[in-house]
Order: structure tokens, then sequence, then C-alpha cells
């Protein structure tokens, strides 16, 4: 009993460094995913505005932007020129500091989070603005919360197979210990007339 506790235990801990290590590689993927989805809403964006806002044309943009916003999937724009001064706002609140913004995300957001980014506006070579763009972190988030619960079921299933044929290989051997413990028990007793049943023809 004590030997199947121990190389249970052995085989839990072993299953849990490989699922979370699985974790980590599935999240990296995750957010790998996610970067390129951002590099290329970045593209569409540029494209969509950096000329009109090389001809100055702001009301065509904020249609444009608008139009973008009401398809889903974004949650503000925020406007800049190249000296970073708003320009417009679709979506944030006026008198609300602008959230700090990153190029790329490293980690799964919390709860409730924001995705807070941007897009360099170039045209003609030259660099005319900026857009800052929230993107809702909720699907990222479900689909790590997934990930991680169809690793914890995997592992336990695993952990409990092992243990299952831990246990079972454990029996069938202290079985066989047992009965030669016996045997020998018998023979020094003077019972030289013991036998052992063989079961196998491999011993």
């Amino acid at each position: 009993v004590r030997y199947a506790s121990v190389v249970a235990t052995v085989i839990a801990v072993i299953v849990a460094l490989l699922t979370a290590n699985s974790m980590r590689l599935l999240d990296r993927n995750l957010l790998q995913r996610e970067n390129e989805r951002i590099a290329e809403l970045r593209l569409l964006i540029n494209a969509a505005v950096a000329r009109h806002l090389a001809e100055n044309e702001l009301q065509h943009i904020r249609a444009e932007l608008r139009s973008i916003r009401a398809g889903g999937g974004f949650l503000y724009f925020v406007l800049l020129d190249s000296d970073q001064r708003v320009l417009l706002l679709d979506g944030w609140p006026p008198d609300t500091p602008l959230p700090p913004r990153v190029e790329r995300i490293d980690a799964i957001p919390g709860e409730d989070s924001v995705i807070d980014t941007f897009v360099t506006l170039t045209h003609a070579g030259r660099v005319h603005g900026y857009i800052m763009f929230g993107l809702p972190a909720d699907k990222l988030r479900a689909a790590h919360l997934q990930m991680l619960w169809q690793s914890f079921v995997i592992g336990l299933i695993a952990i409990a197979v092992a243990a299952f044929a831990t246990w079972l290989v454990s029996g069938l051997v202290t079985r066989e210990l047992r009965a030669l413990h016996r045997a020998a028990t018998a023979v020094g007793r003077g019972e030289i007339q013991t036998r052992l049943p063989v079961r196998r023809f491999d011993e």
C-alpha cells in the first residue's frame, strides 16, 4: 500500500507539472493569435483612415470610425495628431484621461478588463497621427478559462487512470509476495510439502 501511495503521488506530481506546462504553452499560443489579430486590425484602420487624415478630412474620419465601431468589436476610438493632441473621440468620455496603451499583449487580461492599444497612421511614408482603440477582453479570457478547465479535467483523468493502474499492479505483486511469505513460513515450521500454485509461466 505504501509503495502504491508513493508511486501514485509521484505520478500525480508529474501529471500536474505537465498540465501546468501545457497550459503555459496554450496561453502563449492564445496570446500570439490575439496579437496577430490586433496587427490585422491596425492595417485595416490605417487603410481606412490615414489618407483622410493626411487631407484633414475629420468629418469623413468620424463617420468612418463610427461605422467601424457600429460593426462591433471596438469599444472606442481616439484620434490623435502627429503631436498626440486629441482631434476627435468616438465612444470615449471627453473628460476622462486616456488609458495607458500597449503595443502587444503579454498576459491574459483580468476580469472586466479592456485591451487598450493603438495604431500609427502612415500615408505616403509619413506619420500623420495615431488612433487609440479599445477591444473587449472577454472572449480572450473565456478561451483561457475554457482551456484551463479542459487541461484540469484531462489532468484529473490521467491521475485517476495512473492511480488505478498502480493500485492494480501493486495488488498483483503484493499478492504473490504474501503467498510466497506464507509458503516460506510454512516450510520453516517443517511443512515441507507446501507448494505454491503456478499461475504464470514467466517465473
